[in-house]
């Protein structure tokens, strides 16, 4: 292989390109190495943080032909990748991962609003979403530098026409611009509303997941013809925001269940991050759990398992839970006790059997190595070994007080070096696969 640049670039951009080149010649070795796991090198594309580069090219042989790979830095957020006949449009995996862990909608369209404002220049985002899988009767709204005049006109209209979530038929967006010259056939209440609030288009984004429907929209002061470039990009925006939807609307359908609630509520008092944890692990299980063909009531028994994994820390005391600093070897080896708690806890609740696995052996090794019963191989039950793989990339990727967090893509690489020992080999490739989804989005339409 060989890297192609321009002699004429900047030293900076010599470095750059460079370190790129060879992070991807790595990742590429290491995807090879374990389990025949192996994805393009676009892929596998380091998080680049020198921001001010616009565009850069590698190129490459390969033993079938030469492969080209453009990566453009749009903005301090979203990089858009052509490899051969395919455009992506990738997320900075730090931002996917703060948009994850939000707490709630506000928080996540405070995220939303610098994202879209540094790659669209809008600024202007408005979101509903209803209760349930139903999508008259919008129960939630939020929104980012929209008055509160213009949110009561957008909720009347939605109220009595539905006019905003019924746009979906055909398409995953819709977009009014005052200037087309269809405008005229737009209903004269969204006319009203445009004229009124002093923005001149809006884009309008499905939301819809299974657990709720919803709408997000851009709003742009001046009249704003999307490129199919810019689209994507918003693509990229509202696929994010949807399963962030998702995950926080389980929340609240999940505390609702009074037979957990007061457990959970006990862990919360005691470590938030844990509960915080819990969500991302049950998130990334359930997608992992979808990609390897689980039906509804295996998908819902998953997710609850993964919620409930760690519960067995509310009987680890404050003082080593919470230590700002590296376990010794004795306190170490009382947090291994967490699973044999948990499963204590539970194992009188009634319909629980199902989940005690996942609480009891999320611990356990495909070599044997785990805890507490080092069990090995088929005899670790496929829901914990789904589980175990979405715990540990979240515990990798999460910020401790006694540790820095990894990358992302450091923590795919730990999943691969750890594939067929720690972890079941199969399933560390189909959720990296799952892991280059949720950063990226392809086009069929090469350099729109």
């Amino acid at each position: 292989m060989s890297s192609a640049f321009s002699r004429s670039r900047p030293a900076l951009l010599f470095m750059t390109i460079t370190a790129s080149y060879l992070m991807i010649q790595n990742a590429r070795s290491d995807y090879a190495h374990h389990s025949g796991c192996l994805t393009p090198a676009a892929q596998t594309l380091p998080y680049m943080e020198n921001q001010k580069i616009s565009r850069i090219q590698l190129k490459f042989g390969e033993k079938r032909g030469k492969v080209s790979i453009y990566v453009e830095i749009i903005v301090n957020s979203i990089y858009r990748i052509v490899e051969g006949d395919s455009i992506v449009y990738q997320i900075d995996p730090e931002i996917y991962k703060a948009l994850l862990n939000a707490d709630s909608i506000s928080e996540a369209m405070g995220h939303l609003k610098n994202l879209s404002m540094g790659s669209l220049g809008c600024e202007h985002l408005y979101i509903m979403l209803s209760d349930g899988n139903q999508r008259n009767g919008m129960a939630l709204t939020d929104s980012v530098n929209i008055d509160e005049s213009t949110a009561e006109q957008i909720n009347t209209i939605e109220q009595n026409t539905q006019f905003f979530s019924s746009r979906f038929i055909d398409s995953q967006y819709y977009g009014v611009t005052t200037d087309d010259e269809n405008f005229h056939e737009v209903p004269s209440t969204v006319q009203s509303l445009l004229q009124s609030s002093g923005f001149s288009s809006m884009y309008i984004f499905d939301l819809q997941n299974h657990l709720a429907n919803g709408i997000l929209v851009f709003f742009f002061g001046n009249a704003v013809s999307l490129t199919p470039v810019e689209i994507e990009k918003c693509l990229v925006l509202s696929i994010h925001m949807k399963q962030l939807v998702e995950k926080i609307v389980f929340r609240k359908q999940f505390i609702k269940k009074q037979i957990y609630e007061n457990l959970f509520n006990t862990l919360r008092l005691k470590d938030t991050y844990t509960v915080n944890h819990s969500y991302n692990v049950a998130f990334y299980a359930s997608l992992l759990g979808e990609k390897i063909g689980l039906d509804a009531e295996e998908l819902k028994i998953l997710k609850i398992g993964a919620l409930l994994h760690d519960i067995g820390k509310i009987g680890v005391p404050d003082k080593i839970l919470r230590k700002p600093g590296p376990l010794t070897e004795e306190e170490y080896e009382f947090v291994k006790r967490h699973p044999l708690i948990g499963y204590k806890l539970l194992k009188d609740f009634p319909d629980v059997e199902h989940i005690l696995p996942i609480v009891k052996w999320h611990h356990e090794r495909i070599d044997g190595l785990g805890y507490p019963e080092r069990l090995h191989g088929d005899q670790i039950p496929y829901m914990v070994r789904i589980v175990t793989i979405a715990d540990a990339f979240d515990a990798m990727t999460s910020q401790r007080v006694y540790r820095n967090n990894l990358t992302m893509d450091e923590a795919q690489k730990q999943l691969l070096k750890n594939a067929g020992l720690q972890f079941d080999g199969d399933m560390v490739c189909k959720f990296l696969e799952i892991v280059d989804g949720q950063k990226k989005l392809y086009s069929s339409n090469k350099r729109v």
